[in-house]
């Protein structure tokens, strides 16, 4: 009886042991694979990305409510130290997310959510939409998406292996309103360049959560 006990004693012992051994070894390699993805991914350059610019025409929706998060719309009011007041217009969301699931990198982009204009700009903006439900845009997209297949392979793996998602794909889109709202312009070299540094950054702070 003692010896069946010890036998079964040691059998669950060695099969504890197993499973630590196992889970080491687990955490070594998934260890080994984010330090080579890292460096992979901070070796990039912008010829590991596929790259689309456009411009596109359009057209948004125009609201007074704050709470409607997809149309152009009044915040709030200021008076500067000039003496001139200044009023703040909500951008459509759309126009500054980056990627439709990685919310909390939106922000990291420099892209405004509002803009400020004079009051007598904003006037004639009243003018310009009564009675209008939407406005014609003009957009620029930008669309930059890592093709590097070998990385996307081994991002792949991680995404399998870990659940956190490391995206390969980020869309950008900003509005002209009726030229008046948001002056914005085409994306330049320089901004692009900047953008694929911080999406490179992104990937490796996504890699280590």
């Amino acid at each position: 009886m003692n010896s069946y006990i010890s036998i079964i004693n040691i059998a669950f012992f060695c099969f504890v042991l197993l499973v630590a051994v196992l889970s080491l070894y687990k955490r070594y390699k998934l260890k080994e694979m984010r330090n080579k993805i890292e460096l992979v991914l901070k070796s990039l350059d912008k010829y590991d990305f596929n790259i689309i610019s456009e411009t596109k025409t359009g057209e948004v929706n125009i609201s007074q409510d704050i709470l409607k998060k997809y149309g152009i719309g009044y915040l709030s009011k200021r008076l500067d130290l000039s003496g001139e007041t200044k009023v703040e217009i909500q951008i459509p969301v759309h126009s500054v997310e980056v990627c439709y699931i990685d919310y909390y990198f939106k922000n990291n982009m420099g892209m405004p959510e509002s803009v400020w204009i004079t009051e007598q700009q904003y006037k004639e903006y009243l003018n310009l939409v009564k009675d209008c439900s939407s406005v014609s845009t003009t957009s620029y997209f930008l669309k930059i998406e890592l093709q590097n297949s070998d990385v996307i392979s081994l991002i792949t793996k991680w995404n399998k292996w870990m659940g956190n998602d490391i995206y390969t794909k980020y869309e950008f889109e900003r509005y002209n309103v009726l030229n008046l709202v948001t002056n914005m312009q085409p994306f330049s070299e320089d901004e692009i360049d900047s953008i694929i540094d911080k999406i490179k950054d992104r990937m490796v702070e996504r890699l280590n959560y």
